[in-house]
């Protein structure tokens, strides 16, 4: 079993846990969350899990580009592992995220699988190929590309559908496919209570703005 880093609710360190312990009970840890998007293309990236990959019933949805667990002992800057480890970006380095803030949150998603975490929020904005995303790997069945306009559109119910693209690798060769996703597609607990989603993809967009008129401004969730 992997171990983690688990603290009390006012993120004060307790001490070393095994991560089934720490979903089971409940305890809060870490996460490293990275939402990956092109201000070249104005488009955003979102991972599809590969399958069977929880130890409960989850349906296929469009998830945030990259996500996972601290291990004991890591400090914030070692959440990059996660990219390498989920993606086909090895080059990117630390200093290339932008940081957004801790979330701190609470889901239950299964009987023994409860979600108390410190979020460590970061977005990437990569003006590579789509297919650049693309890693064989336990965790991710590919990468659904989708417009930045439509994405807000769909969350603050403009529209019902968007179209969009996802990109696998099937025999170690790209395949692209159309999809239409809507609001279902999406991890609920992101849409509901504080619009994480929504927050995510604001965010993405005043730092696009904010590069068209070359202004910085902090940007919070």
């Amino acid at each position: 079993m992997s171990k983690i880093d688990i603290y009390d609710d006012n993120y004060n360190y307790i001490g070393v846990e095994d991560k089934q312990v720490v979903h089971r009970n409940g305890l809060w840890h870490r996460v490293f969350t990275c939402q990956i998007f092109n201000s070249r293309d104005n488009c955003v990236y979102f991972q599809k899990k590969a399958p069977n990959r929880y130890s409960f019933s989850r349906p296929d949805y469009v998830d945030i580009s990259v996500g996972g667990h601290y291990e004991a002992g890591e400090n914030i800057e070692d959440g990059i592992r996660e990219i390498y480890e989920e993606t086909g970006l090895s080059d990117i380095k630390f200093q290339d995220l932008i940081s957004i803030g801790i979330r701190q949150t609470a889901s239950t998603i299964a009987e023994n699988y409860i979600a108390n975490e410190f979020q460590h929020v970061y977005l990437l904005d990569y003006k590579g190929d789509f297919s650049d995303l693309l890693k064989e790997n336990e965790e991710t069945s590919g990468f659904v590309k989708l417009d930045i306009d439509d994405v807000l559109n769909l969350l603050i119910c403009q529209k019902t559908s968007i179209k969009g693209e996802f990109a696998f690798l099937r025999d170690k060769t790209v395949t692209v496919e159309s999809v239409d996703i809507t609001l279902n597609d999406f991890v609920p607990s992101y849409l509901r209570v504080d619009q994480f989603m929504l927050r995510l993809i604001v965010a993405i967009q005043r730092y696009m703005d904010d590069l068209q008129s070359n202004k910085k401004r902090l940007l919070f969730l």
